[in-house]
């Protein structure tokens, strides 16, 4: 499943690890803004996800070969979904 526990010492290549260090800073403020009702913030926290996601898509195969490694990508893939989702729908805005 796409939301299991991640384990951070299985990134390897710098764009995951980058990645993985800004979704767990994001996630803080995205929480922090949401209990506020600060869905303005919320969202503007989630845009420094950004660079972060294209590098991370640019530079990484998710699909590895090795079980562990693509279920890890995955699941970190999961995690900025759900994080994404906790602020709101954003596929009605297209």
């Amino acid at each position: 499943t796409l939301f299991r526990s991640m384990e951070p010492e299985l990134f390897a290549l710098p764009e995951e690890k980058a990645l993985f260090q800004s979704y767990e800073a994001v996630r803080a403020a995205v929480e922090e803004m949401t209990g506020k009702l600060d869905y303005q913030g919320a969202l503007e926290a989630l845009g420094k996800l950004s660079s972060p996601i294209n590098a991370f898509f640019d530079a990484v195969m998710v699909m590895d070969k090795d079980d562990k490694v693509r279920a890890n990508r995955l699941a970190l893939l999961g995690q900025c979904n759900r994080l994404f989702s906790e602020v709101g729908d954003l596929s009605v805005l297209s």
